[in-house]
């Protein structure tokens, strides 16, 4: 009896569909899987909080912030340098620092003179008074001190101004030496802030080991995660291939069948 051409068309794209449905059902199926164990493995390629330790502090991490303590004595060290370091900064940046200075040393070092200059002006008036030589008054013009300075006694005046020498050689040495200073605590100071600095970069350093290992423990992570889901890419791809290739054989088929006259019959049989 001669298949209607009707019939076999849909018994022909039934059965198709029936073996395409199933390789499609196959890859859904593996693309589930594949899905549910990225799921599984993702947590493990996220940016984690991390602690790591070592002999001079901790770096670490929490959502929003990468961090690095000093600890046991460098902590402390840390915060000692820092604080003294800032305290110098007005004192060496004041114009005026060095003018106070040489005042403050001035007035030191010429209060202890002052007893020494005493006993001295004691001495000349009394080799004054013994050698007759106390009265004695020349004119001040005549000194060197100027019209109008009046009577002067040479002996007092050569020593006062032996005294005031002294003094003004006494002054220009307390600039020297408050200039000195001030030199030497900018020197100390920026000692002090290379310290801080360097136990900044401690921390830095403690920072940025934590951060390293867990880019690289994320990293590791991603890369065993790829490994595992490997196998479901290529499972998937087949699946697809398969479904593809049923496809087009069935669709191959039912072309030929269709061109061959003798599969539906002549048309023309005897009742």
């Amino acid at each position: 009896m001669p298949i209607d051409p009707v019939t076999a068309q849909i018994g022909l794209t039934a059965l198709g569909g029936l073996f395409g449905s199933r390789n499609a059902g196959a890859g859904q199926r593996v693309s589930q899987e594949a899905i549910g164990l990225a799921k599984q493995l993702a947590p493990g390629t996220y940016f984690n909080p991390y602690t790591v330790r070592t002999g001079y502090g901790a770096g670490g991490y929490y959502p929003g912030n990468v961090y690095g303590n000093l600890s046991g004595a460098y902590g402390p060290m840390q915060g000692a340098t820092s604080l003294a370091a800032t305290s110098m900064i007005p004192e060496i940046t004041d114009p005026s620092a060095i003018t106070q200075r040489q005042s403050e040393i001035f007035a030191d070092t010429s209060a202890q003179l002052t007893p020494a200059f005493q006993q001295q002006a004691t001495d000349l008036q009394s080799r004054l008074f013994g050698g007759g030589r106390l009265g004695l008054r020349l004119a001040g013009e005549s000194q060197g001190l100027g019209a109008g300075s009046g009577m002067v006694q040479p002996d007092a005046l050569g020593l006062g101004r032996a005294q005031q020498q002294t003094l003004a050689q006494l002054n220009t040495q307390a600039r020297q030496q408050a200039a000195s200073e001030m030199a030497q605590r900018a020197a100390v100071q920026q000692g002090l802030f290379g310290q801080a600095m360097g136990l900044a970069g401690l921390e830095n350093q403690l920072a940025g080991l934590g951060l390293n290992a867990e880019q690289l423990r994320a990293v590791a992570a991603l890369g065993a995660g790829q490994l595992q889901l490997s196998p479901y890419t290529g499972a998937i791809s087949a699946a697809n291939t398969a479904g593809t290739n049923q496809a087009n054989l069935f669709g191959g088929m039912l072309g030929g069948l269709f061109q061959n006259p003798s599969f539906f019959g002549s048309g023309t049989g005897t009742a």
